[in-house]
């Protein structure tokens, strides 16, 4: 049996495709046909009960359909053995039982189109954005037929195009959810859907349950994040998600009752002689790297932007290496402005090596610096996806200490969505790549310049910087830069 059990089904066998009984006899008070350079307006008359699926109540009847809703539609024919598209969108006037069709171009007497509706209603636009409490209802196989005033009666059963699901437990519980793909955006014009597959923050209700989200069939594996005092990670593979017009529900798993979970933390402490560094759970994940549009004033070398997929889960520090954390492992401090909780800086490449080397014997663990992807991904949001252009937020302030003459102390500004601290600002951190121009096309965990040669390249800015080289998309050259401003963070 599918290990994805769902608590809540929907049938959708409602038979519903009934004619509609509009005619050349329609009242005179009904506008004619009309076109201006091309764009054709006309009244169309879609089946009644046309909607089938989640909202069954919204048909084609009169009282239910509301005034300003939008069908968007797609007429498809063929002329000279070439298929033609002409797009339009209609609007329902519950005045007159009828709805306002605009189309561009020109279509046959009869034929076949694809329709598409979006509950709550969208206005028209070039591109309607989606949201997971957005209900997508189609019609990929709907016919149509001119009548003799030159309006067009539509023959359809509109039904949801996807899926929902939605997640039960305890009142206020509070989680973020990854592994669901939702539809993000709809282009009018090239009929065209688009997706995305972002942490979903969300909150059980008194009622014991959360919204719902409605979500395509392309789940593989669930991810649950619950913001609980120990900050767990939840993983489940399943098979899919309920098929469109299918509603489920999944219970929150906790830290008492996970059966066929995998529970991971997502945070890991350390101890070295009596000091303590913590690990951050950042994940995999693919993102957008470089100057993408938030970034302002982008330097050419943050270009093109590429499409980066990090195929391994990994764990970043916490902050940057401490003085205390230096001193326990190698017992000296290289640090021109000296201070425990200070970053560790003026380091050279040798003494990175050294010290990750000892660090990985005292722990047993695989401490490295990381590469640039991994850095660019963590400081923004890593599986939470988050797209400021600072490593947090989009006011600097809140998050990156920069532009001040003196060496701060770490953790004195907020961390990030994933509790990762100074990413922006305090020190220029170190990464395992050569300093090298980008390229377009998609990368797969890529270490730029080859890695570990001759590692040059510097993120984050600093405590002395402007606030354009705090960006996360900001790149540097290590040799550009003095070695009391540069320290590292560990990833493992």
């Amino acid at each position: 049996m599918n290990t994805y059990k769902f608590g809540i089904g929907i049938a959708l066998s409602i038979s519903l495709f009934l004619s509609a009984s509009c005619t050349s006899d329609e009242p005179d008070s009904y506008m004619p046909s009309d076109s201006n350079n091309g764009t054709h307006t006309c009244y169309m008359y879609l089946d009644k009960e046309s909607l089938t699926g989640f909202e069954t109540t919204r048909s084609g009847d009169s009282d239910t359909w509301s005034t300003g809703d939008v069908i968007y539609i797609q007429f498809m024919y063929t002329l000279d053995a070439v298929t033609k598209y002409v797009t339009g969108n209609a609007v329902y006037n519950s005045g007159i039982d009828a709805w306002t069709l605009t189309y561009n171009g020109y279509i046959p007497g009869e034929g076949v189109c694809e329709m598409y509706f979006f509950v709550p209603s969208k206005a028209v636009s070039s591109t309607v954005s989606i949201d997971e409490n957005t209900i997508v209802y189609e019609d990929v196989d709907a016919t149509y037929r001119k009548n003799s005033k030159g309006d067009v009666v539509v023959h359809a059963r509109l039904k949801p195009k996807t899926g929902r699901v939605r997640f039960s437990g305890d009142a206020n519980t509070q989680l973020w959810v990854s592994g669901l793909t939702c539809l993000s955006e709809y282009d009018v014009q090239s009929n065209q859907f688009s997706s995305t597959s972002k942490w979903i923050p969300l909150t059980v209700d008194q009622n014991g349950y959360t919204p719902y989200l409605y979500v395509t069939s392309e789940t593989k594996s669930l991810h649950i994040e619950l913001s609980d005092v120990t900050r767990n990670l939840y993983t489940k593979d399943f098979s899919g998600i309920p098929q469109p017009g299918k509603s489920g529900v999944v219970r929150i798993p906790d830290s008492f009752n996970y059966t066929g979970w995998t529970r991971s933390p997502l945070s890991e402490t350390f101890t070295v002689k009596g000091i303590t560094f913590k690990m951050m759970y950042v994940g995999s994940g693919t993102f957008l790297m470089g100057a993408t549009e938030e970034q302002q004033n982008p330097s050419q070398d943050e270009f093109p932007v590429h499409r980066v997929t990090l195929t391994k889960n990994y764990y970043m520090g916490e902050t940057v290496v401490t003085q205390e954390l230096w001193e326990a492992v190698m017992g000296n401090n290289p640090s021109k402005t000296v201070g425990n909780n200070k970053p560790v800086t003026a380091v050279n490449y040798t003494q990175y090596l050294d010290f990750i080397g000892e660090l990985n014997k005292v722990t047993g663990q695989n401490f490295r610096l990381p590469t640039e992807a991994e850095w660019e991904y963590a400081a923004r949001g890593g599986c939470k996806a988050e797209n400021f252009q600072y490593s947090g937020g989009a006011n600097i302030n809140d998050y990156a200490c920069y532009g001040v003459s003196t060496l701060p102390d770490v953790k004195t500004k907020n961390p990030n969505a994933l509790g990762i601290y100074d990413m922006s600002g305090l020190v220029w951190e170190l990464c395992q790549d050569e300093y090298a121009g980008y390229s377009s096309g998609d990368k797969t965990d890529p270490v730029y310049g080859g890695g570990y040669v001759t590692p040059n390249l510097l993120r984050g800015g600093c405590y002395k910087s402007a606030a354009k080289y705090c960006r996360t998309s900001a790149r540097y050259i290590w040799s550009h830069v003095s070695d009391d401003l540069c320290g590292f963070r560990l990833v493992f």
